[in-house]
């Protein structure tokens, strides 16, 4: 399946990669707290709201969502499993600690009917949508 070349994926990839290479360096303090964004897709349908987030290893236990009637916050925080001492490290990658993403959402939704639900280190939010109101037409008569 063919995909249209999206700049903006260029960008955020370039974004990502900018991101790891001033977030590495000689001293990696493995006891320091670091920040991370996983990725966050939201798409809409006729009568809902539905972002998925990627956070592979994390513990849904360790995990905040909150959703007001335009914006979605998901915070939390990824664990070290085991401690391993700094000079023990031959290549570090994986990220751990706090992540926070807070978003818009594009339409005014039900916040308080929203459901979360985790599997396969995938987040899922679903929302539904407010229902706009429908003015109902009405044509007055034109007295002469």
């Amino acid at each position: 399946m063919l995909v249209p070349w999206n700049p903006m994926n260029e960008l955020e990839r370039l974004r990502q990669d900018m991101s790891r290479f001033f977030d590495w360096g000689p001293s990696w303090n493995r006891g320091q707290v670091s920040s991370w964004q996983p990725s966050l897709d939201i798409y809409q349908t006729d009568t809902e709201v539905v972002a998925t987030v990627e956070i592979p290893g994390v513990n849904p236990e360790d995990v905040d969502v909150t959703v007001t009637k335009n914006m979605l916050s998901v915070k939390g925080d990824l664990k070290l499993a085991e401690e391993v001492k700094e000079e023990g490290y031959f290549r570090s990658e994986r990220r751990f600690g706090s992540f926070q993403r807070v978003v818009p959402l594009p339409a005014e939704v039900k916040s308080n009917e929203a459901k979360a639900s985790f599997k396969n280190g995938v987040l899922e939010i679903r929302i539904p949508k407010v229902k706009p109101l429908h003015e109902e037409a009405f044509k007055p008569k034109i007295e002469h």
